[in-house]
């Protein structure tokens, strides 16, 4: 069994590994073309205008709703992993040549 410090140490480690993949995804989508990604997917998957439009409409077949809103996922996970936390600062656009 892993004494404390050793469970500690390896939370600490998680935790380091998954700030630098958030700040790579925030590096990655905030390129010129992860931004122009970003934009396709969110119009292809129900964003407008940045927005998630509603996945309900009328008369639509349950299982259709539950695909038509998981589809959305990804891009919520995109979206959730560029947002800052915890005072976290976003990279800057990187400058267009």
């Amino acid at each position: 069994m892993k004494h404390l410090d050793e469970q500690l140490a390896d939370i600490r480690h998680i935790k380091e590994e998954k700030k630098q993949l958030r700040m790579a995804y925030a590096r990655l989508f905030a390129s010129a073309d992860g931004l122009a990604v970003l934009a396709d997917l969110q119009a292809q998957f129900g964003w407008r205008d940045g927005v998630e439009r509603s996945t309900y409409q009328f008369g639509i077949a349950p299982n259709d709703f539950i695909h038509r809103d998981g589809a959305k996922e990804p891009v919520r996970h995109i979206l959730r992993q560029i947002s800052p936390i915890d005072g976290e600062l976003k990279p800057k656009p990187e400058a267009v040549s």
